[in-house]
C-alpha cells in the first residue's frame, strides 16, 4: 500500500548499501573495472541516480581536481551522500570538489510524486512497479541546467526506466562534443510515454554517439557514422527483444522473454 511523507525508518537499508562500497559487488565488477578508463581526462563527473553514492566513492580515486555532482530524487539518502563523500575523501584525498543535488532528473523543472521503497535501492517515480512504497513530492530540473561548456564530463545515470525523460532534457550536452554516457538501462522503460532502452539507445544514435555494452552498462561516446552504425547493430537485436518483451506483456511478452532468458544464458556460457 502506498502512503505519504517519510515517516519509515530507513536506517538499516542505508547502512546495507553503505557497506556494499567497501566490499566486492559481483553485479558491478565489470562497470567498475571500466570506470577509471571513462574517467580518465574528465573534468567532471555527474552522477544521475546516485543513490548512496557507490560511484562517487570509486569516482573519487580516479578523478584529481575534479567537480564531481551527486544528483538523487529519494530525499532519504542526501545525508548518506553527505557521509559517502568523507568516507571517499578518507579514502583518496585527490582535491576533487563535491556537491549533492536533491532533486529528480526529468524532460521539464517542476516536481513529481516520487516512490520511496523500504530497501531504496529500486525507488522511482513510476508508482506501478512499486508494490509498497511512500509517495514523497520532489523537485524536478533539466539536466542541462547542469551543463558547462568546454569541460569534458562523464554522465553516469541509473533512474529506474526514467532515462529518456532525463535525456530530452540534455540537449546541450548532447549536442556538445566533450560530454559521454554512462547508462544503466532499464528494461521496464518509460511505459507510460513507451519508450523503452532501445528508444533510449536510438536517441543517442541520432544525436551523433556511438553504444558499447560494458555488462549491466551502456557508454555512449560522439563517435563516426560508421562505427557508431556497427556498434549499434551489435546491441540491436538484445535491445529489441527487451523492447518486444515489455511493449507487449502478454503471451508475446511472456514468449519472446523466455526467449531471451536462454539467448542470454548462451552468451554467458560463450563469453563468461
Amino acid at each position: 500500500m502506498t502512503g505519504t511523507g517519510n515517516q519509515t525508518d530507513h536506517s538499516d537499508a542505508i547502512s546495507r548499501l553503505q557497506r556494499l562500497q567497501f566490499e566486492a559487488v559481483p553485479n558491478e565488477q565489470r562497470e567498475l573495472a571500466a570506470l577509471p578508463g571513462l574517467l580518465e581526462g574528465c573534468e567532471r563527473f555527474i552522477d544521475v541516480g546516485a543513490n548512496v553514492g557507490f560511484y562517487v566513492f570509486h569516482a573519487n580515486r580516479s578523478l584529481h581536481g575534479a567537480e564531481i555532482v551527486a544528483i538523487e530524487a529519494n530525499p532519504v539518502l542526501r545525508r548518506a551522500l553527505e557521509e559517502t563523500w568523507e568516507h571517499a575523501r578518507t579514502d583518496s584525498e585527490n582535491g576533487n570538489r563535491f556537491k549533492v543535488e536533491s532533486c529528480a532528473i526529468w524532460d521539464e523543472p517542476g516536481s513529481i510524486e516520487f516512490y520511496v521503497t523500504r530497501n531504496l535501492d529500486d525507488s522511482s517515480a513510476f508508482s506501478t512497479r512499486i508494490a509498497e512504497a511512500t509517495k514523497t513530492a520532489v523537485p524536478t530540473r533539466e539536466l542541462d541546467a547542469f551543463y558547462q561548456p568546454l569541460k569534458k564530463t562523464l554522465i553516469k545515470m541509473d533512474i529506474e526506466g526514467a532515462e529518456y525523460r532525463a535525456l530530452k532534457s540534455a540537449r546541450r550536452f548532447l549536442g556538445c562534443g566533450h560530454a559521454e554516457f554512462f547508462v544503466e538501462l532499464h528494461p521496464f522503460g518509460d511505459a507510460a510515454i513507451r519508450k523503452y532502452p532501445l528508444q533510449v539507445c536510438n536517441l543517442f544514435f541520432r544525436n551523433g554517439f556511438a553504444c558499447e555494452r560494458i555488462y549491466h552498462h551502456y557508454h555512449f561516446v560522439k563517435a563516426g557514422i560508421a562505427y557508431r552504425t556497427l556498434l549499434y547493430l551489435s546491441v540491436f537485436p538484445h535491445l529489441f527483444l527487451l523492447w518486444l518483451s515489455n511493449r507487449y506483456p502478454g503471451r508475446l511478452g511472456r514468449t519472446v522473454k523466455q526467449l531471451h532468458g536462454f539467448l542470454a544464458k548462451v552468451r554467458r556460457r560463450l563469453f563468461p
